[in-house]
């Protein structure tokens, strides 16, 4: 994801965690954002999880990440 005429990649982050966090509409998040339509919104939140899901989950979640003692090491009753 590279940065806009229209955005940054910043912007487009939280625009994505606001969502997430809030549950408002899009138009809703349009309006607190000063941008034109709900439109924008849906355009930036695919993006960001199109990029998250293609550059941070393959390498930061899922069983390939770590090993399986480092596992075990992570989720004993200890760790807990």
């Amino acid at each position: 994801m590279r940065d806009s005429i229209n955005r940054t990649k910043s912007q487009a982050l939280a625009v994505y965690l606001f969502w997430l966090k809030t549950g408002l509409d899009q138009q809703t998040i349009a309006s607190y954002f000063n941008l034109e339509n709900r439109i924008s919104i849906s355009h930036m939140c695919q993006q960001v999880r199109a990029t998250l899901t293609e550059d941070f989950v393959p390498y930061n979640l899922g069983p390939s990440v770590m090993g399986g003692d480092e596992w075990v090491k992570q989720n004993s009753e200890i760790a807990k």
